[in-house]
């Protein structure tokens, strides 16, 4: 009983902790719909969730995972633009997009985040994908690629957004 008490009072604190100043409702209800890389699963699971759902530790391989399924979710759907927001650059973003413009069917399936490594102020992961695509034609294609992302350490005045998982290429 304590535990579920306990487990309730930090759902509360957590929730409370989300609410924006009096009067300014509306621009905490349309960031709650936004996804952004690194927080993505914690949001979605908070809003969809019946019971307390567990988060990704942001730095995490596992968050870094959840950064490549997001952005597969949205290239599946045809929504690059928006996808964009999990790349590092824009024009690389753009760049893979484009290859992706031409299936009529695209998915994407991420597994498990490896070679975790740092380097000058960040630190770098490969996130290994398998691309499931339909050609015009119909006929199914497959390929399997590496994602790397890439997050700054936590050093001072880094931004919340630099510590955030973002795709850095994918290579196929």
């Amino acid at each position: 009983m304590k535990l579920k008490t306990v487990l309730i009072g930090a759902a509360m604190t957590a929730l409370g902790a989300c609410s924006g100043p009096a009067g300014n409702n509306d621009e905490a209800a349309n960031a709650a719909n936004v996804v952004m890389p690194g927080n993505a699963v914690d949001a979605n699971a908070a809003i969809s969730a019946p019971a307390p759902a567990p988060t990704l530790d942001p730095k995490s391989p596992a968050a870094a995972k959840a950064v490549v399924e997001a952005y597969g979710a949205m290239a599946q759907t045809g929504s690059f633009p928006d996808a964009a927001k999990y790349w590092t650059n824009a024009t690389a973003a753009a760049q893979f997009s484009a290859s992706l413009e031409d299936y009529p069917k695209v998915r994407l399936t991420a597994g498990t985040a490896t070679d975790e490594e740092g380097a000058m102020g960040s630190i770098f992961i490969a996130v290994p994908l398998t691309l499931d695509l339909t050609l015009r034609s119909g006929s199914p294609y497959q390929m399997t690629c590496k994602a790397t992302l890439r997050r700054v350490n936590d050093v001072p005045g880094s931004s919340a957004e630099q510590r955030r998982w973002h795709i850095e290429t994918i290579n196929c």
